[in-house]
């Protein structure tokens, strides 16, 4: 072993040098001692020398990076080992290009490849808006063992159908969704194609995919590893598919779907099926008594605008797994085991752990009946 004593160097140089040769000598204790640091403090050290740059870089995971990095730089993410989480999104500088097809294609073609990407084994690309399916279909054959793959609402038809068939094996997570804007890119045959090519897909997002019918949407009843879906914003769907390993669906704002829909979930479509996401949909107090014939539902949410009835609840009394019920302004969860209600962890008497922002007389009997008939 090798003792150094930094602090007794006279000049800035030569501590530097030393640093370099420990980083070389060592450089299973500077990784070990490197996981125990934060990510501000890691990129403080980085910051060191190149020596500790590159082994910062080589317990990097996660990245993410602008994509005009990748067009002034095309084997950035070589300079990351151990990358299994690349995501790429659209930088504010406006003096660098963007990542469109041309410069993506040239740097493919690159005889030294981006050995970054075939270890991949999650991609985000949902902000790259100057792609095209020709150049993802490229993108994906170089990163073919990816498990979870967000295209956002650059997706389409033809670039469902460029899928590697490894890709199509490996595949567990797919996300077609957008949070900001409508999807108008992934409509039926998209879907069509979708469920004769990735049948072992474990979560596919379609969040605001407008186009989107019941006929696409049954399509997916092959799919029986699906354990999460999201069609949150599909407002033209009002039936729901057959998924007998669906575990989590968010249906919010879903304004055609209504109780008829959730029949189809109780009478053994979906029979562990745990969590449930129903705001702003067309939903009533009626359909409330379905959920209730769900026996491993664990989470409802009907949102803040849902107003139950005694009878509704009484229904939803049946679902025995039942651990955390949210509609209205109030959000009821199960009581921890060995306390009351009203009771804390101290002993103390606190109100309860509904939580409610109105302040009538009404709606605070409501929560006391509502707090009772959850317990019971």
């Amino acid at each position: 072993r090798k003792f150094y004593c930094i602090e007794s160097m006279t000049t800035h140089e030569t501590q530097f040098s030393v640093l370099a040769s420990l980083f070389t000598d060592l450089p299973d204790v500077f990784v070990h001692v490197l996981r125990y640091l934060s990510t501000s403090e890691r990129r403080c050290f980085a910051a060191v020398c190149c020596a500790a740059r590159t082994l910062c870089n080589g317990m990097e995971k996660r990245i993410r990076l602008p994509s005009w990095s990748f067009v002034s730089e095309p084997l950035m993410p070589n300079r990351f080992p151990a990358l299994a989480h690349l995501t790429w999104v659209e930088g504010t500088c406006s003096q660098q290009p963007p990542l469109d097809d041309e410069r993506l294609l040239s740097h493919l073609a690159n005889d030294k490849g981006l050995k970054g990407l075939q270890g991949l084994q999650s991609l985000n690309i949902a902000q790259c808006s100057h792609l095209s399916a020709c150049a993802v279909t490229a993108l994906l054959a170089m990163a073919s063992k990816l498990e979870h793959l967000a295209l956002g609402r650059w997706a389409c038809t033809a670039s469902i159908l460029g899928f590697p068939l490894s890709l199509c094996v490996s595949l567990r997570s797919l996300d077609f969704g957008d949070d900001q804007v409508d999807v108008e890119s992934i409509d039926d045959t998209a879907l069509q194609v979708l469920s004769g090519l990735c049948t072992s897909l474990r979560k596919l997002s379609l969040s605001r995919c407008v186009t989107i019918t019941d006929v696409g949407l049954g399509s997916l009843s092959t799919m029986r590893s699906l354990r999460e879906l999201s069609i949150s914003g599909c407002k033209g769907i009002s039936q729901l598919p057959s998924l007998p390993a669906l575990q989590v669906l968010d249906a919010s704002h879903c304004c055609s779907l209504g109780d008829n829909a959730l029949e189809g979930l109780a009478q053994g479509g979906t029979p562990f099926l745990k969590c449930l996401m129903l705001e702003r949909c067309a939903i009533t107090n009626a359909g409330l008594g379905v959920c209730g014939q769900m026996p491993h539902l664990e989470r409802l949410d009907l949102g803040p605008s849902f107003e139950v009835t005694s009878a509704g609840l009484a229904s939803l009394g049946r679902c025995r797994a039942l651990q955390s019920l949210c509609f209205g302004n109030m959000v009821i969860q199960q009581e921890v085991q060995g306390m009351g209600p009203g009771t804390s962890s101290n002993g103390s008497s606190n109100s309860s752990s509904t939580t409610t922002s109105t302040t009538s007389s009404s709606s605070t009997n409501n929560s006391t009946s509502t707090r009772t008939a959850s317990t019971t």
